[in-house]
């Protein structure tokens, strides 16, 4: 899969008061403004997420994976006989029911896209789907999980198009069975593929069924929203309406923070004064991060050009969830003006700040996921067990061949061959330096759509193994087969012993 893109501005009230007040009054606001103002640090939270490149967006584009309208999410809903809120609410928050998990904290690892789209929007879309709670941890996915298969095997930011792959074509598995980490403890706990029959089985029943890029035009407009009922607004209101949890890229150490004041003209602000709010994004450097949008408040006021006038480009917020532990931010959440999202803001310069130099959208590549439909999984799987301390050297591609000579062929999601942009890392299949077994479980819904254990025998198989590099580290098979897991049935292969490959292949029929 692939992902998204993000979009998010006046009325001025006059105030009765004379010249020398208003001087007095305006330079007291902004010092306290400018006081309350907090950035962000890269030393005090750790970020990494590789953002979107043109080509990639593009290619989600011709894939049908971008949604532009209420019409297009209409359709996607319509596949589940939902149908799709059109009228925004005004408001939602969908971190205040039993589906959102608690606040985690990535620490100093730079797992933040598996944060966002496995711990969060993952665990809330499969429970949301299911009615279960994420009090219960087994309930709740391994942010490590899909991190340690698309780091490169090491301390490395990850891209969300390949946590996505992850996602729906292996799954997911609790943080019970995966804990989550969040210090550098050593290198091993990176590249662990936690290569076990019984996670990568139990991992394809918490799949994702789709992914979706949101766009709300912000990449073609400099300043598509210019107040909080702007239209550009109904397509992302419209998914947080109906329930659903999104995640979103964000340039981190851009941020430029402040607090929520009490104004007479904005009762809403009551409710949240003091709490946390970006109202842009500027500045030199670049912090690629992931984050979750849980809801929005088309009511919130922050005062984005300083100048103490309540404005309409000023209103309205996202309300987001972070990675960093509950002592950020709002106990763990952040407010995000509807004006950081532009180009350009839709607010009129101030005196009190330049808001047009060196300034990003706040929000970029939203991704919209749909649970997979699990009444009646395919109950069919192939399982290899092999040896090597080189991951990121296989390649590993499953071919069914029908009576018509139709062939149908899925590289191995998380190796070489599959359509990963960053997977597994030149180490083990357990994180090491040294060889290591690993089993793998694969569901045969990748290679052929809507396999049933009465159809597997429709077709012939095999699965063709590469060693990629010649050198010291070696490629072993020892064990493949097919599964069905509904009748209990296992389909043997033509490997009759171990066999070792270099820098070649083999190919294994299945009987």
């Amino acid at each position: 899969m692939r992902k998204i893109k993000a979009t998010l501005g006046s009325t001025c009230v006059a105030m009765a008061l004379c010249a020398s007040m208003i001087m007095t009054d305006m330079t007291a606001y902004a010092q306290t403004v400018q006081q309350n103002a907090k950035d962000f640090s890269s030393n005090a939270y750790a970020v990494g997420n590789l953002i979107l490149t043109d080509e990639e967006r593009q290619k989600l584009d011709e894939e049908g994976k971008v949604l532009r309208s209420i019409d297009d999410l209409q359709r996607v809903y319509g596949k589940n006989n939902l149908k799709v809120t059109r009228e925004p609410k005004g408001r939602a928050d969908n971190s205040n029911n039993k589906y959102f998990p608690a606040i985690g904290n990535q620490g100093s690892v730079g797992s933040c896209a598996s944060w966002a789209m496995t711990y969060l929007q993952a665990t809330y879309t499969l429970n949301k789907a299911r009615n279960l709670d994420s009090s219960d941890t087994a309930n709740v996915f391994s942010p490590m999980w899909t991190y340690n298969m698309t780091n490169q095997g090491a301390h490395n930011g990850t891209t969300l198009v390949d946590v996505c792959y992850v996602l729906t074509e292996i799954g997911a598995v609790s943080i019970e069975d995966v804990p989550m980490y969040n210090t550098t403890i050593n290198s091993n706990q990176y590249g662990d593929l936690h290569a076990k029959k019984d996670l990568w089985l139990q991992a394809q029943k918490n799949q994702i069924g789709d992914a979706y890029i949101v766009d709300i035009r912000n990449d073609l407009e400099d300043t598509p929203i210019t107040n909080p009922k702007d239209k550009d607004l109904d397509l992302i209101k419209a998914l947080l309406d109906n329930g659903e949890v999104l995640s979103c890229s964000t340039p981190a150490s851009k941020w430029r923070t402040t607090q929520i004041v009490e104004n007479d003209e904005v009762p809403e602000n009551s409710k949240f004064v003091g709490q946390d709010i970006i109202s842009r994004c500027d500045g030199y450097e670049y912090g690629g991060h992931r984050i979750a949008i849980v809801g929005y408040n088309d009511n919130i006021w922050v005062d984005v050009n300083q100048n103490g006038i309540v404005e309409q480009g000023e209103k309205g917020a996202f309300k987001i969830a972070n990675s960093w532990g509950t002592e950020y931010g709002n106990d763990g959440f952040v407010w995000f003006s509807y004006d950081s999202v532009n180009q350009v803001s839709s607010v009129k310069q101030g005196s009190a700040i330049n808001l047009g130099r060196y300034r990003d959208c706040s929000l970029i590549d939203i991704v919209a996921m749909t649970p997979k439909e699990v009444d009646e999984p395919s109950n069919c799987y192939a399982e290899f067990t092999i040896n090597s301390a080189a991951a990121s050297s296989i390649k590993i591609d499953i071919t069914a061949m029908d009576e018509n000579g139709a062939s149908f062929t899925y590289g191995v999601a998380p190796f070489k061959s599959s359509n990963m942009y960053y997977s597994v890392g030149a180490v083990s299949l357990d994180g090491t330096r040294k060889a290591a077994d690993g089993t793998f479980v694969i569901d045969l819904d990748n290679v052929v759509k809507d396999i049933t254990p009465d159809t597997i025998n429709d077709y012939t198989w095999n699965i063709n193994f590469t060693d990629s590099t010649r050198d010291s580290k070696s490629l072993i098979i020892k064990d493949v087969k097919l599964l069905d897991t509904k009748n209990n049935k296992e389909y043997d292969s033509s490997l009759e012993e171990d066999e070792t490959i270099n820098g070649t292949y083999t190919r294994i029929y299945i009987k």
